[in-house]
């Protein structure tokens, strides 16, 4: 499978589809790109219906990347998008699509439809943006037609959702939050306001309910950036 980087709002995360991590058995996931750098990296969020999933990054292991940001907004049908991943683990690959539509059902959620190009196996969690450089982020590869020649992305607006129930669960997890905050002081300051309010930082103990904290309420303008790192596929089947 395929993941990429992405530092929103001061932390640093790796996105992918869930289905790449999912059945995963280890604590750990390997990931590496193609200039042979490799870590060490965890699940921290997962979306079977959206197909999505957000793991750790450790501290400054991607502090050299040159980042993409998210997109403002969606694109329209007829644009035409790059993805970027590594197919059965070879080198990484770049696809020109073009976007069909913008509310394609499949199990009972709504996807970007586009054609799938050379996508293939293994392409799974690849970012679509604009452009084959560093660029803006529209959605993340989910899954192709085995008959046709079609495929579909997890858009915009799901990476915004589980971005936010992420942030949600480092600043109201113990866990999370005694060891992420501590360790990026930057996004810890961004959520001083909600960490004062509820007594979160340093948390001792959960004081509030995941479920009581709306993203709004967290204030998350999402603005993050994005590199392609490969998921080990040995670890993570796609």
């Amino acid at each position: 499978g395929t993941g990429f980087y992405l530092k929103y709002r001061d932390f640093p995360f790796i996105l992918t589809a869930a289905h790449v991590v999912q059945d995963n058995s280890l604590p750990y996931i390997t990931a590496y790109n193609d200039d042979g750098f490799s870590m060490r990296t965890k699940v921290l969020s997962i979306s079977d219906k959206s197909d999505l999933a957000v793991l750790s990054v450790p501290k400054g292991k991607l502090d050299f990347v040159t980042p993409w940001t998210l997109a403002l907004k969606e694109p329209q049908i007829g644009n035409d998008l790059f993805s970027m991943g590594y197919p059965n683990g070879r080198e990484r690959q770049t696809n020109k699509v073009s976007l069909l539509n913008k509310e394609e059902e499949v199990n009972d959620n709504k996807f970007y439809l586009h054609d799938k190009g050379t996508i293939t196996f293994g392409a799974s969690g690849s970012p679509l943006s604009k452009s084959q450089y560093p660029s803006e982020l529209f959605g993340v590869v989910a899954a192709v037609d085995k008959d046709l020649p079609l495929a579909v992305s997890v858009p915009l607006p799901q990476i915004k959702i589980l971005l936010g129930e992420t942030i949600k669960k480092i600043l109201f997890t113990p866990e999370l939050n005694q060891k992420y905050l501590p360790m990026y002081p930057a996004f810890a300051k961004r959520y001083e306001n909600v960490l004062t309010k509820y007594n979160l930082f340093p948390m001792q103990k959960p004081l509030i309910t995941i479920d009581n904290i709306t993203p709004n309420a967290l204030n998350t303008n999402f603005q993050p950036v994005a590199i392609n790192a490969n998921v080990n596929k040995a670890l993570s089947p796609s």
